[in-house]
């Protein structure tokens, strides 16, 4: 019925759908079901469910495949369930949904920067980088600029957001040459999260409460299903699956609807305000994300 365009992009566009909207869900529950036991049930769900999906669609096979690649599995587990998991809902802490939702949208950027090396396309990727910068300090500074400078920023959810938006840019790089080369989109993902699932276990028993997520109230239990079935499981599932077919840095041209989208969400379900410091850092981010994955003489007559 649809072309493999048509399911290409969709995939995409849902995949992006779930990603701004993880921080909204996370925080509406994170009085209740703290960030590290929000990683630990997102990583076990989706280890369960691709697990399951894979063995019922297309048997063992892809799962066995990549368990013959301990440093894949390894690697992607650390920093795509892992590492930015963690970082991406402390930064939750420190943070609002929007402002998080900004600074981990400066992703596509640093994966543009790991895709110019060496290319002509370079200074035009320099040049975002920059504008993306100044729509974070817009982001920061909020309505009020002097708080950069007298201390009225919380620099630890700055920092958290950045370093999530690092890890983000570095795990979809190594993704990307790994269904390229073979390996089965799925049985990655899967693989991956198992990995993942001792790494939280042992994060959340040395600095957090497991029992927080049984002791959770039902509404926060349901959004721990929604984070952990679709903004984890059927998200990474998605985006790896499209990574197959497009590249990474042409596949985060897509998510540039994230940070508005993201920031309209947090507004809409948790009554954030949107400050016209937010509005003109968004649309610097999204600006700088857009010209860093402009082709080399786009804009340009001849």
């Amino acid at each position: 019925m649809f072309g493999h365009g048509t399911r290409l992009y969709g995939a995409l566009f849902t995949a992006t759908f779930f990603w701004a909207s993880l921080p909204i869900a996370s925080k509406a529950i994170i009085g209740s079901v703290g960030p590290i036991q929000q990683s630990l049930f997102r990583g076990a769900t989706a280890f369960v469910a691709l697990t399951a999906f894979a063995l019922l669609m297309f048997g063992p096979a892809p799962l066995l495949q990549v368990a013959r690649r301990p440093r894949v599995m390894l690697s992607q587990g650390f920093l795509g369930f892992f590492a930015s998991s963690v970082t991406s809902l402390m930064t939750l802490q420190y943070a609002t949904a929007s402002q998080q939702t900004v600074l981990v949208g400066t992703f596509p950027v640093m994966l543009a920067l790991f895709a110019a090396r060496g290319k002509d396309r370079s200074n035009r990727v320099l040049i975002g980088a920059f504008i993306a910068l100044f729509g974070v300090i817009a982001v920061v500074a909020g309505d009020d600029p002097t708080r950069l400078l007298s201390g009225g920023i919380d620099l630890r959810g700055v920092g958290l957001g950045l370093l999530t938006a690092f890890i983000i840019a570095c795990s979809q790089n190594l993704a990307r040459h790994h269904v390229v080369s073979g390996i089965h989109p799925i049985g990655l993902t899967a693989m991956s999260a198992m990995c993942a699932v001792p790494m939280l276990v042992v994060t959340s028993l040395l600095l957090g409460d497991p029992g927080e997520i049984i002791r959770a109230p039902f509404g926060a239990q349901l959004g721990l299903v929604y984070l952990g079935l679709f903004c984890t499981a059927l998200n990474f599932a998605l985006w790896t699956w499209g990574l197959r077919h497009i590249s990474a840095d042409r596949a985060a041209i897509i998510q540039y609807v994230t940070t508005p989208l993201g920031v309209g969400l947090a507004w809409l379900f948790l009554g954030e305000p949107l400050t016209f410091g937010l509005a003109i850092g968004t649309a610097l981010v999204v600006a700088g994300v857009t010209y860093s994955q402009m082709p080399p003489g786009a804009g340009r007559r001849g």
